[in-house]
Parts: structure tokens; C-alpha cells; sequence
């Protein structure tokens, strides 16, 4: 975690002294390179679903690929996490690589956790959606809605996203964008993300005149990355070699240098391990969201404790590899393996 966003959110309103404090000695761990720690995560990010109605090409959910216990979390082991960390936790992220609208519990889980004072964001492609959803949208209390949309036409979105209905995405955010005003809600913040690759990076412009035009309260335009489930265990060229094809022409629009086949700049020290975790939807808990085959995860909530698995052997030792006190070459764990690559974007 960067010292801007965390300043940030310690200013944020409507936190409670325990977030806050919990937040300041994640910072502490992480600055002075403490592998044993009293913290509890800062975000989690819960999958609410990793099964998806689409099939995204870069995607190991999307393509169907083994590796990953497929499911839906049922809520009572979403409730057994949150109630473990809520007096602490500033955000959860209620998904990761399915679509959350898949999960008929998923407005149970965000009344859950904003009840706590829990930040909550939904990634989705809001193919599935009605009145009903749109209204659960702004009434459950979602802060942050991050919409799945990679293009501005059919023809581009779909070259990705295959299985995605481009007029059916774009009029749905333009109901949710008059149910969030019907209801004079503030909430959620309506985003709409757009991953910029070869087959898109031509219709940008016009993306930006369109979502000002339904009125979305911000469209991020993001570099594409390989593929998701393999990018932790290919080093930097390799990792250029394969998204070589869906790269735009215009570098600036890329996180690679072209020149020198590798990402711009120099990777960060990993923090993810002071400040996030990922639980799985059968509970399985991974390090980052990076993590596609689950024989790299740490343990499972429904064996035991979110916080044994947290403050766990796997944990420290992930601790010790990123600060540089720990990585044997021949390591199998998947932070020593991602370290090796210099894999990490963040």
C-alpha cells in the first residue's frame, strides 16, 4: 500500500477509531519489516462467485481452466470471516475472478458488512441485472461499483469479452445511473473500467463522450496485463511475449515498454501480505489476488480461523520472502515464486 492512499484514507470520514488504528499499525508492520504481527487485514477481498457468465480470454475463470475449487459462497461463511474481522477491516472487495450477481446472497453480504462500517466494492459486467438489482445496488449500500465494459462497440468489446452484449451493458449503467438519481442517493460510485488493448484503444475518445453523456461518475481506462492465472509465475519478458498480440499500438497506453520487451519502472516491494488477503468462495484463503491454482493457498477458513491462517507459517514466511530476509531460489511457495519473476505490478 502506498503513503498517499493510506494518508487518504486515514482522512476519510466515518471510520471508527479501531479501522483507523488497525490501519496505523499495518503501516508500522510493513515499515519496519515485521513478519509476526498484531494487525488484522486493512482489505479483503471475498469472492463472492468465482464462476462467470462470460469467457474473457485472459481470464483462468472465463476459460474454464483447472486449478481452483469453481463455487458460490454461501453466507455463513462469508458471516464467519466478516465477524472475525469487522471491528477493523476498511474494505471488502466481493469479488475477484467471477461475477458477484451470480451469488443470490451477494445484497446479504453487503448489508452485512456496511452495517460494520465495512467499506464495499462490487467488480460485475452487469449482464445479469433488472429493476430489482439496480435498486438492491443503491439501497444495499455498495459504495463503489466498478462496471466491466472493455470497449465502445460491440466489435471491441467482444473481441475480449467474448459472450458480452455491449447495448445491453451500456443500457443497463444507463438505468443504474437514473435509479442511484431517482432515489437521491450519493452511493454507490458508479464506475466504469475499460481495459485498453489493440482491438479498443481506437474508440477512447469516444467512450469518454459516452459515459458523460449517461452520466457514470468516472470511466478509468487500465492497462491490459497477461494472462491472469499465469502472471506470477512468468518473468517480465515472458510476461511480455504473451500479451505482445493484445497490446495497443500506442506504448503510452500500455504498463510495458516495447523497446525493452519489460514493464515501465521498477517493481514495488510486495505489501499485500501486511494489508490484504483473499478468501475463496469454499473458503480457501490466498495471499493476493494473483493467486489461480489453490495448492499456493495459505489454508481455509472452514478448517480453521481466518486469523490462524493470517498470522499463519505460510503468512510469515510470505512476510520474510518480501522483505528480502527469506527466499530460497529453489522455494516452491508462490511469493518466493512471483519475487523470482519480479512478477508483482503493484
Amino acid at each position: 500500500m502506498r503513503w498517499q492512499r493510506a494518508l487518504k484514507m486515514l482522512l476519510s470520514p466515518h471510520k471508527t477509531f479501531s479501522q483507523r488504528s488497525n490501519l496505523v499499525r499495518a503501516l508500522m508492520s510493513y515499515y519496519f519489516r515485521r513478519t509476526e504481527i498484531d494487525h488484522y487485514p486493512v482489505i479483503l477481498y471475498i469472492d463472492s462467485s468465482n464462476r462467470c457468465n462470460l469467457s474473457c480470454l485472459l481470464c483462468p475463470s472465463g476459460t474454464k481452466r483447472e486449478g481452483r475449487t469453481m463455487g458460490i459462497m454461501q453466507f455463513d461463511v462469508f458471516k464467519q470471516v466478516i465477524d472475525e474481522v469487522s471491528p477493523y477491516l476498511w474494505m471488502v472487495n466481493l469479488f475477484n475472478w467471477g461475477e458477484p450477481f451470480l451469488n443470490k446472497s451477494i445484497f446479504d453480504m453487503v448489508r452485512y458488512a456496511r452495517e460494520r462500517q465495512i467499506d464495499v466494492r462490487i467488480s460485475t459486467n452487469l449482464n445479469i441485472f433488472n429493476d430489482s438489482i439496480a435498486e438492491n445496488i443503491v439501497t444495499s449500500g455498495v459504495n463503489t461499483l466498478i462496471v466491466s465494459l472493455d470497449g465502445a462497440s460491440q466489435e471491441s468489446v467482444e473481441a475480449y469479452q467474448h459472450g458480452n452484449n455491449f447495448a445491453l451493458v451500456f443500457d443497463n449503467l444507463r438505468k443504474l445511473v437514473a435509479t442511484k438519481r431517482a432515489l437521491k442517493s450519493e452511493h454507490p460510485t458508479i464506475i466504469w473500467r475499460y481495459i485498453v488493448n489493440r482491438h479498443n484503444e481506437h474508440e477512447i475518445d469516444k467512450a469518454k463522450v459516452m459515459a458523460q453523456e449517461i452520466g457514470v461518475d468516472k470511466i478509468e481506462f487500465m492497462p491490459i496485463r497477461v494472462d491472469m492465472g499465469q502472471e506470477l509465475f512468468q518473468d517480465q519478458e515472458t510476461q511480455f511475449a504473451s500479451i505482445q498480440p493484445w497490446l495497443p499500438e500506442d506504448e503510452s497506453l500500455s504498463m510495458y515498454d516495447y523497446q525493452a520487451k519489460r514493464r515501465k519502472g521498477t517493481p514495488q516491494r510486495c505489501s499485500i501480505p501486511w494489508f490484504e488477503s483473499v478468501v475463496h468462495p469454499n473458503g480457501s484463503v490466498s495471499p493476493c489476488c494473483g493467486v489461480w491454482p489453490e495448492q499456493y493457498d495459505f489454508g481455509n477458513v472452514q478448517e480453521t480461523s481466518f486469523l490462524h491462517v493470517w498470522r499463519g507459517e505460510a503468512y510469515r514466511r510470505s512476510r520474510r520472502i518480501n522483505t528480502g530476509q527469506h527466499c530460497d531460489e529453489s522455494e516452491h511457495h508462490i511469493c518466493a515464486i512471483c519475487n523470482r519473476n519480479r512478477a508483482q505490478i503493484w
